[in-house]
Order: structure tokens, then sequence, then C-alpha cells
């Protein structure tokens, strides 16, 4: 899920997997710069992740009109659909072509409200290959882009109702879909913004979103895990050096059942769902 300069596809372990949100959380908060290693001081536990919720603002939906979306320059459209998936508007894009200055318009985005939640990106001899993950109140905006395959795909959802700020307090209900064994909430949505290239040695798969606050989700999985005979090793925390609200929260929590290992990880900023990220965990 987060894995700068890392093929999707692989299994970090916990080292590499807590330096990875060290190194978001970094980049973020404009402090890329700074290195904290994974092997320092444990960071206390995440009791009291960020549960201010934002003014609520006008969010955008992006329509297949051209100039609606915020892609960069350098690529041709070749489809755009608009279709409801529950409570969602989903809009899915792809396109042909490389950005001449980054797949989409950041500038915009940013201005308009959005929120960078997770930044992939590799490079390999045929170029570069990477995802983001904006959110914007209960609102989300994916992309994936592929160079050497000349692709890129973009998703926004937004709510029926239209986009507001995502309150605390919502009891979350377990779903029928797991991961490596591990419950989920009946409400999760996956994103349709995966792409495999080869040509990268890259994978990249759909970002998993709970609509809900951090600290609903974390709850949620402190109740699940257990009542699925999972361990806790280690409990919903901070990484090493990591601050709530910058402008993100992010946290880990390792558990282990039978064989298996796993690292559970949660990000979320006020108002906005939940990114999800399971990790297989060797031993």
């Amino acid at each position: 899920m987060l894995a700068a300069s890392r093929p999707r596809g692989s299994q970090p372990d916990r080292r590499y997997l807590l330096s990875a949100v060290v190194t978001v959380l970094a980049l973020l908060s404009g402090c890329a710069g700074h290195s904290v290693s994974a092997t320092s001081t444990p960071s206390p536990t995440a009791t009291s992740a960020a549960t201010a919720t934002p003014v609520p603002h006008h969010v955008t939906a992006f329509t297949c009109a051209a100039g609606s979306l915020p892609v960069g320059s350098g690529y041709t459209r070749i489809s755009c659909t608009i279709t409801r998936a529950g409570p969602n508007s989903v809009l899915r894009a792809s396109y042909t072509g490389q950005g001449s200055n980054g797949p989409v318009n950041y500038t915009r985005l940013t201005s308009e409200g959005w929120l960078v939640v997770d930044q992939t990106h590799g490079d390999s001899p045929n170029g570069a290959i990477g995802q983001y993950l904006y959110f914007n109140q209960s609102a989300w905006f994916a992309v994936a882009y592929s160079y050497p395959a000349s692709t890129m795909t973009v998703e926004q959802g937004i709510p029926l109702r239209g986009a507001a700020p995502i309150s605390c307090g919502q009891a979350l209900t377990v779903g029928t879909a797991k991961i490596q064994g591990v419950p989920t909430p009946s409400s999760m949505v996956s994103t349709g913004t995966s792409l495999v290239s080869v040509g990268a040695g890259s994978r990249l798969g759909s970002y998993l979103l709970v609509p809900a606050c951090l600290r609903d989700v974390e709850q949620f999985f402190t109740a699940a895990l257990a009542t699925a005979g999972w361990k806790v090793l280690e409990p919903f925390q901070l990484p090493p050096g990591g601050v709530e609200g910058t402008p993100v929260t992010a946290e880990a929590a390792t558990v282990t059942r039978g064989s298996i290992t796993l690292s559970v990880m949660l990000i979320g900023g006020e108002g906005t769902p939940t990114l999800l990220g399971v990790v297989v965990t060797p031993l």
C-alpha cells in the first residue's frame, strides 16, 4: 500500500512497512529529508486517533466533459463512464500517453481541498509507474499510471448525496470479504484503478477504503481480530517518529495466528475515509 519505489506485489517485512509509513508521512509534512529508523524506540499506542471534523465545503463531482477531470497534459482519453456503486457515484476514465508534467494537475487538486493519502512511485529502465490516492471529505480520487505501457486510469468516488466530512461514532459490522483470513468491514470499498506493468516489474493493486473515521476502523479491527482468533503482537500504534494529523494519521498493528503473521495498516485524515492495508510479514 505504501511502497515508494518498491513493487506493489512484494511483501515487505515490518521494518520496511513502518519505514514506508514514516517516509510517506515525512513527504506529506514537507520533511522528506528527515529519516527515522523503524528500529528506534517503539512509538506510543494509538489510542486517540484524530477525531476532529473539518468545516464542510463543496466537493466537485468530476464528469466526462472536456476539462472536468484534473488530468495532466500529454494524455488522450479513450474511455469514461459514470456508474452507481452502492451509495456512491463512481467515475472511471482511461487514457493513453505520457504526462509531460506528471499524471494529474496537483495544483488544482490541492486548491480544491484534495488531500494526498498515498503516493506510490517506482522507476525502471522503461519509465515510471505509480499510483496516487487523494481524499476530500468522504470522496476519493485514485490514479494509476504506467509510462512503459503509456496508460493511465483515474477514478473518483463521491456519495450520491454529495461529499461531507465523515464523523466518528459509527458501529462497523463484519462483512463477507476477508484478507489473509482477516475480517473486513461490510462497507469496505475497492477502487478500480489497478494495473499490471510487466515492463516496469511492478504491480499496482486496488486501494481498499473504509468510509469511516480512523478511530472507528481501529476499534472495528481490534474487536474483529480477537473474535477471529488473531493474537495481537503489537497493538495499533504510530510508526516511530509519526505524528497524528500531519496531515494524515498512519498506524499499524501486528497480529499472528498459527504460522501467519500480518501487519494491518490504517491511514486517514480528519473527516476522511480510512485506507486499509494488510501485509504478510515473513517470520
